[in-house]
């Protein structure tokens, strides 16, 4: 150090990998780890506050690297025609966005410790634009349903789902990554009854790591849920 004394010095770092979420969670409060690193704790603060003196650590916040969890990533190349059609709509694309309570997915999900926002770089970034981080966010479901029946989306089925062009019910497959930061699968289930408010239906297919990335990249998605980083 500046006075001369020798530092001590790590001989050896073990990195553990936990998959799952809440054995993670268990792991840090019950102080079997020295050094965490763990980004999206705002699910589980309360608890990881609580137990700060039975597992021995000290609780740091700060900015993630993830600019937004629960992000839609919508395929415009997907292979079926008809639903080709529609996701590369931009109006399609922003009555979705207008339909989902941003707000409500905070306070349940995040425990209200997380800012409604697009995927969109953080502010003090040389590349921020107010504009994109609120780009259609706003909670609207009357103008998304207006918007829907602006592109000619108005019959409905006898469930009250909205019928595609061909007459076939509008529903859409999203892929979730189970492996993810922890809160996607919640955000999905949210984002599906918001979905459903404006006459679309979504069907949620759970997937791990590797097996959700490999469709994504063979752009075999429909609409995959995963979350987003940015500098």
């Amino acid at each position: 150090d500046t006075a001369g004394n020798q530092l001590p010095y790590i001989d050896r770092i073990s990195w553990m990998l936990v998959p799952d979420r809440e054995v993670r969670v268990m792991k840090y409060i019950s102080g079997e780890t020295s050094i965490t690193h763990y980004e999206t704790v705002e699910a589980d603060y309360t608890l990881v506050m609580e137990n700060r003196e039975k597992g021995g650590y000290r609780v740091f916040k700060w900015i993630p690297a993830a600019t937004s969890i629960g992000t839609l990533f919508v395929n415009q190349n997907v292979k079926e025609p008809v639903l080709r059609e529609l996701l590369t709509d931009v109006q399609f694309r922003r009555a979705l966005s207008l339909a989902i309570n941003r707000e409500e997915i905070v306070q349940l999900v995040f425990a209200g410790l997380a800012i409604p926002r697009q995927h969109s770089v953080y502010p003090g970034s040389p590349y921020y634009e107010e504009k994109f981080e609120k780009y259609y966010i706003e909670y609207d479901p009357e103008k998304a349903n207006q918007m829907l029946d602006e592109i000619g989306l108005t019959e409905r089925d006898s469930e009250g789902y909205r019928l595609r062009p061909d007459g076939k019910t509008l529903e859409i497959l999203f892929e979730v990554m189970t492996g993810g930061w922890g809160q996607e699968p919640d955000i999905a289930e949210m984002v599906r009854t918001y979905l459903k408010d404006i006459g679309i239906k979504v069907n949620i297919k759970p997937e791990e790591t590797q097996l959700w990335v490999t469709r994504a990249r063979a752009g075999e998605q429909e609409i995959g849920v995963y979350g987003t980083c940015g500098a």
